[in-house]
């Protein structure tokens, strides 16, 4: 059985040592309530129970006076649900250091690379959320280049097998490995299979992009590419629409593809996969992963999730926890350059993988601006 973690754990935690200490912590919720009766009043020892994740007993009145003290902040009991699980933002918030990384695509005749806005938008996302949870939290942006020295495809950078192998470091890839070599280096280390190589036998989920004369000039490779081949024997509609356009692409989760067509009018569905490892020394990996720049940030939002991690020693050590989030895109009718925008509704459609009692998840809608998540 997993611990049971309050989710005003990480605040009560964080608050103690920015006033001094869980005595300190003690005398300032108790002075809320100063002039009322004493059994409205908390004890430094179950503060910090409470910050441990160590088991106690409470009174109602000791809960009103924690609600009182953190309501005013957002974070009371009536902000959170009483109990929270280890999702991957907060593993991640729970280690000394956090290396994102996004992809550049190097421009020498201009002196500049060139990263997606999307994928910044999603920097922030998960910056912000880690932030709540840890506000000292420190963070290290770095940019992967998609070319190597010669100009082709960045098979063999040793940046990113140095940042997975730090100490009490960890790191979450944003993009797909279309994108970012550090998600397609990262993925295929947690599946065990060879990195910009196709596998023998396929991976749990594949992208399919049409064909981009840049990237095939380059010598793109990717082990979790799917082939339009490969798409027809699943989905010959849905194949005989992408010969003919090229902005269509998908995401094969076993036998199902899930599609993505962009419309000229109107939303549509977009998706993208939050894949989440703990290894040894509290590090952890994620990679935040859509088809395209919004379903890279939708993914992004959904990392904040109950996308449930190891929390003990040994549980499930190194097992990869991964999910399939759905996002509404539409497209403005004027203007210039990147019209798409991200719409209100970001599903987790299928998942958590592996399925075990340890890491079910509810399907959940999280807001595009922000707000709280609400179970359906």
């Amino acid at each position: 059985m997993k611990s049971t973690i309050w989710s005003i754990a990480d605040a009560v935690n964080r608050h103690a040592r920015e006033v001094g200490g869980f005595s300190e912590l003690e005398r300032k919720v108790n002075e809320v309530f100063a002039n009322k009766e004493s059994r409205r009043r908390i004890d430094r020892r179950k503060l910090k129970a409470i910050a441990d994740g160590r088991e106690f007993t409470i009174s109602t009145g000791e809960l009103i006076a924690i609600d009182n003290y953190f309501s005013p902040l957002g974070i009371g009991f009536g902000d959170e649900p009483l109990f929270a699980k280890e999702n991957a933002l907060k593993s991640l918030a729970r280690n000394g250091n956090l290396c994102v990384t996004i992809g550049a695509f190097q421009r020498n005749e201009e002196e500049r690379n060139d990263v997606s806005l999307w994928d910044v938008k999603a920097f922030q996302e998960v910056r912000t959320a880690a932030r709540k949870i840890r506000g000292d939290m420190p963070f290290t942006l770095h940019d992967v280049p998609f070319f190597d020295e010669n100009g082709r495809h960045n098979h063999g950078d040793r940046s990113v097998p140095q940042l997975l192998s730090e100490s009490r470091s960890s790191v979450c890839s944003i993009g797909s490995p279309r994108a970012n070599v550090a998600s397609e280096v990262i993925l295929a280390d947690m599946f065990g299979l060879k990195p910009f190589r196709l596998p023998s036998a396929a991976p749990p989920f594949r992208f399919y992009w049409c064909a981009d004369a840049e990237r095939t000039k380059r010598g793109f490779s990717s082990a979790f590419d799917v082939s339009l081949a490969e798409i027809e024997r699943l989905d010959p509609k849905f194949a005989l629409q992408a010969r003919k356009k090229k902005r269509l692409s998908a995401l094969v989760v076993g036998d199902t593809v899930h599609t993505v067509v962009p419309k000229i009018h109107g939303n549509w569905s977009d998706y993208g996969i939050v894949a989440a490892q703990k290894c040894a020394e509290d590090r952890v990996r994620v990679v935040i992963a859509g088809l395209t720049g919004p379903s890279t940030l939708a993914c992004a939002k959904a990392c904040t999730t109950r996308l449930s991690l190891p929390t003990r020693p040994g549980e499930d050590s190194c097992k990869v926890f991964w999910i399939v989030v759905r996002a509404s895109v539409s497209q403005r009718k004027t203007g210039v350059g990147d019209l798409r925008e991200l719409q209100d509704s970001i599903e987790v459609v299928d998942g958590p993988y592996p399925r075990s009692p340890g890491a079910t998840l509810d399907q959940i809608s999280v807001l595009a601006d922000g707000s709280q998540p609400r179970t359906r």
